[in-house]
């Protein structure tokens, strides 16, 4: 059985990923741009009910997704991002002035169980997120699938692992086979719970990562540390 490395890192991405100036894909969910902009004044972490995971990190501003987008020039293959409507937007957007390949955004239809409890929100909910698929090298044909609404019943529920924002393990491992290669390295700054790096070493991929938070490295660092699977089957790599 192939051993992957999963390098997790506390601190800012910007200065923790100084010394990774190459990686094979670059997958990411950072802090979404319009994450309770509206809601009506009240502090981001008082708009999650205080029975669930609090969100204990500050929505996304232009200038980080920006910079974001700049880091992902060290990806010689694919750069997927997630974000809400406006970041995936502005991300798009960026990305294109940059002269990057992208596609147009996938949207990711939440399943329900990852929908808040009535009463914990102030506004209609959300169920949509979208995925943002770039590259800057040049590639030979490669064939993917393009995620849509996967993994109706995510294995690990937010609530369960204390931690809002993460994406069920089934949704990541799909994103992982179809944007990289058996061997390769990815990179996700936001590490959150560790599904992505969790994902990669099913997957038999390597990765890299980081995250700001004390708590939520400390959840992934559990979660990585524990026992996992690697996929007995994983599909053989595209031929380029």
């Amino acid at each position: 059985m192939t051993t992957t490395m999963i390098d997790l890192r506390l601190g800012d991405w910007r200065t923790v990923l100084d010394d990774v100036t190459t990686c094979d894909a670059l997958i990411c969910d950072p802090p979404y741009l319009g994450a309770c902009a509206s809601a009506g004044g009240r502090a981001f972490k008082d708009v999650v009910n205080a029975s669930g995971p609090v969100m204990d990190y500050a929505p996304a501003d232009a200038e980080m997704l920006v910079s974001l987008c700049e880091w992902s020039r060290r990806c010689t293959g694919w750069c997927v991002f997630f974000n809400d409507f406006d970041g995936a937007h502005l991300i798009r957007k960026t990305l294109l002035a940059m002269k990057a390949v992208v596609a147009e955004p996938i949207a990711w239809v939440k399943p329900p169980a990852m929908s808040p409890a009535r009463g914990s929100i102030i506004l209609p909910q959300k169920g949509t997120e979208f995925i943002v698929c770039a590259r800057f090298v040049k590639m030979s044909k490669w064939h993917t699938h393009l995620v849509g609404s996967y993994g109706s019943a995510p294995s690990t529920r937010p609530q369960d692992i204390g931690f809002t924002g993460g994406k069920p393990i089934d949704l990541m491992r799909a994103i992982v086979r179809d944007y990289s290669r058996p061997g390769d390295l990815i990179v996700d700054p936001f590490c959150g719970s560790g599904t992505t790096a969790m994902a990669a070493a099913m997957e038999g991929r390597h990765c890299i990562t980081s995250e700001f938070s004390l708590a939520n490295h400390a959840i992934a660092s559990r979660r990585l540390g524990g026992h996992y699977q690697p996929g007995l089957f994983t599909p053989p790599a595209d031929t380029p």
